[in-house]
């Protein structure tokens, strides 16, 4: 089996499929955050670093442009080169809450966010599509690729370790030249045919904005970046559904050590774990009971023809030895509804799952 590690993506809106091999040299694990803006090449990072997650930079020793993903062109993805781990994630890693379950870890936390403990908090869950048949992988990326233009979507490949596709929107930081942006997204809604002036916003879905929001204005004045534009928040659609969203765009000139403080700052953002920042993360790791992975961790491109281009991996998924794990969550705040949270991550989940069935 001739299975070669490799990266593809497509940025938003833009019709190149880049392709990275770095053979095996060029992989290189990483655990700070402050030195990923001072590398280049293709950043894979996780929810958190652990010893099963580290951050991985591939250099690109080898680089493939295209609007086709063709197998023809790329050899790896040839029927059965795909190789993933034969026993997959641990029980531990892959829990799958039933929805009374689900249930209790709301009220866990809403309990800390009516104590004061927490503003917010992010729970996520785990959905498993079983059986898969993996040699369909290269059909449901390239399925991805056609149904959702306006995202960012992914394949990234270690043989044996991790196979992981995504399709998202959410830019976590940009930076070409002295210009850097990034964007607060929260709140969730099926679009249901409905024109995006017409949607009407609940109170939770305005706070939760909110609160993502003035969390990147205050890393902002920390980082004594006081002259930006700010537009939003404003209804956008992401495939399926519609999100409340917020652009940041700076003029700066600081150094890279700077700017991987900034980076350290914001990753994980509210919109994936919560508030107070620190709290909200322990109280995740205290809940939740399977281990998030690279899910709502971030990648991309890195001082790659003059730009960095950073993503949240939101909608996304691995692959296991015959199946999917999906993983998906929602922000839990004071008005929160159990059976709202449930059905969010549903919505969410249809991101993959409208393409993910038409090649099981």
């Amino acid at each position: 089996m001739n299975s070669i590690p490799f990266v593809s993506y497509r940025k938003p809106n833009t019709l190149d499929i880049v392709t990275f091999f770095p053979g095996k040299s060029g992989i290189h694990e990483i655990t700070s955050l402050r030195q990923i803006l001072s590398l280049a090449g293709f950043v894979f990072f996780p929810f958190r670093v652990t010893e099963k997650t580290p951050g991985y930079l591939f250099q690109p020793r080898h680089v493939l442009h295209g609007n086709r993903f063709s197998k023809e062109e790329t050899i790896f993805l040839e029927r059965g080169e795909l190789s993933v781990p034969e026993s997959g994630l641990d029980r531990t890693e892959l829990h799958i809450s039933s929805r009374e379950e689900y249930n209790d870890q709301i009220a866990a936390l809403l309990s800390a966010v009516h104590s004061g403990e927490l503003n917010k908090a992010i729970l996520s869950r785990i959905m498993l599509v079983d059986p898969f048949d993996t040699d369909n992988i290269p059909e449901v990326f390239q399925g991805l690729l056609g149904k959702y233009p306006e995202a960012y979507t992914y394949m990234f490949f270690i043989p044996g370790k991790e196979l992981w596709l995504g399709a998202f929107t959410e830019s976590l930081l940009r930076i070409r030249e002295n210009k850097i942006s990034t964007m607060s997204v929260a709140g969730t809604q099926a679009i249901r045919n409905r024109a995006l002036e017409t949607i009407c916003w609940d109170s939770k879905d305005i706070e939760e904005q909110r609160t993502v929001s003035e969390y990147i204005r205050k890393r902002f004045r920390q980082f004594g970046i006081s002259d930006y534009t700010e537009d939003g928040p404003y209804a956008f659609r992401a495939g399926r559904i519609v999100h409340l969203r917020t652009d940041f765009t700076a003029d700066i000139q600081v150094s890279r050590e700077k700017l991987g403080q900034l980076l350290e700052a914001l990753h994980p953002t509210p919109a994936v774990c919560g508030t107070p920042k620190q709290d909200a993360i322990q109280k995740i790791l205290a809940v939740e009971r399977h281990d998030r992975l690279y899910y709502s961790g971030f990648m991309g491109s890195v001082n790659i023809d003059n730009e960095t281009n950073l993503f949240v991996n939101l909608r996304c998924m691995k692959v296991l030895s015959g199946k999917l794990a999906l993983f998906a969550g929602g922000g839990i705040v004071s008005e929160s509804d159990p059976d709202k949270e449930w059905e969010e991550t549903c919505i969410k989940a249809q991101t993959l799952l409208s393409v993910i069935k038409h090649h099981q």
